[in-house]
């Protein structure tokens, strides 16, 4: 365990996560909290993750309540040109979101020359997924999200990251 590279990872994801919506879908992700987490368990209304490994392995969770999947969603939908009104794709957009997200954590790593390989995101809504403290540190990074100057909710990105 290191904890530096642990808070370069929590720096990276704070720095990624807003400048990626703000470039790709002009909402402003301002960070309310973050640090270690104790929780044992993560169950959202709406919750994807992507699990990563080599040099740093782990889970990371995109998270987020119904109200605000609801309120986001139009935004989101409007820049992939996609209706979220069509089964499944409301989850389709929000996975690909948590997929791009890691995949920009990754990149970023490599230039670190820490080589990371993202998996394809899985949808864990409305399902308990317990957290083995034996195996993982976890990390929250909780943002208010704006669009034209309202807050439209709170978005969570929780991360474990292997010991």
């Amino acid at each position: 365990m290191d904890p530096l590279l642990d808070e370069k990872i929590i720096v990276l994801f704070s720095q990624i996560i807003p400048e990626y919506f703000y470039e790709n879908y002009n909402l402003l992700f301002k960070r309310e909290a973050f640090g270690p987490s104790l929780n044992e368990g993560i169950s959202y209304e709406f919750s994807s993750y992507v699990d990563f490994s080599g040099d740093i392995a782990g889970r990371l969770f995109l998270c987020m309540d119904g109200a605000t999947k609801l309120k986001i969603l139009p935004y989101l939908s409007k820049f992939h040109h996609v209706d979220t009104y069509q089964k499944g794709m409301a989850n389709s957009i929000l996975m690909e979101i948590i997929n791009q997200i890691a995949s920009l954590f990754s990149e970023e790593f490599s230039y670190a020359k820490i080589n990371i390989k993202i998996f394809p995101p899985e949808i864990n809504n409305h399902v308990l997924y317990r957290v083995d403290f034996d195996k993982f540190r976890q990390y929250v990074l909780i943002f208010n999200v704006y669009a034209d100057s309202h807050l439209i909710g709170r978005v969570y990105f929780i991360i474990l990251l292997e010991k």
